[in-house]
């Protein structure tokens, strides 16, 4: 199915519908919205199952939400910002989860180099940690800035904040992601 057209207003009679109960708007919606919403809570999360389970209730809040859709903003907007905040709390399920569980190593052959693969665990653990200093706020908002490619007026919608908000949190996540990685070695510190 081809995206549902914004400027014909087709996405609001939708949502309309859908606030009414009807399924088969539901379906052409999830649809029009399925991969979408997938792609960008992928890319927040890095997790095939965590993705798959923010999607799921994104949609599922969509359902459930369409009769509070007042039309503020466009639907791709509206349904982003849902996207957005159901990732975060994936993320957070998934930070408490994770203090449970070790994470496995890639399995080793023996034609591996031991000192290539010390240095290469290293330096991946030290990314990951780098990463992890960033709120899932700011990579958030690095995300819809640089990969996603949304203006930051969108962003202060999607994310529920307002414009100068937004503007602080790409600043501070660059600059703390930044000074994480010179800390662990992987970049020089810039004068």
């Amino acid at each position: 199915m081809q995206p549902v057209d914004d400027e014909s207003g087709l996405e609001r009679s939708l949502l309309r519908r859908i606030a009414a109960g009807d399924r088969a708007a539901f379906e052409s919606f999830f649809r029009a919205y399925e991969r979408r919403v997938y792609r960008y809570v992928a890319r927040m999360v890095s997790d095939d199952g965590l993705a798959n389970e923010a999607a799921s209730d994104v949609m599922v809040e969509v359902w459930n939400s369409a009769p509070r859709y007042a039309g503020r903003s466009k639907p791709s907007t509206w349904v982003l910002g849902i996207a957005h905040h159901k990732a975060l709390d994936c993320l957070r399920r998934a930070r408490r989860d994770a203090a449970l569980l070790h994470l496995a190593e890639p399995p080793r052959t023996e034609s591996e180099d031991p000192e290539r693969r010390a240095i290469e665990s290293s330096t991946r653990a030290e990314i990951e940690a780098a990463l992890e200093t960033i709120s899932p706020e700011h990579r958030a908002v690095l995300h819809l800035t640089f990969v996603l490619g949304y203006a930051q007026a969108e962003i202060a919608a999607i994310v529920g904040c307002p414009l100068g908000t937004v503007k602080t949190r790409v600043y501070h996540a660059k600059r703390a992601l930044r000074n994480a990685l010179v800390t662990a070695g992987l970049q020089r510190e810039v004068s």
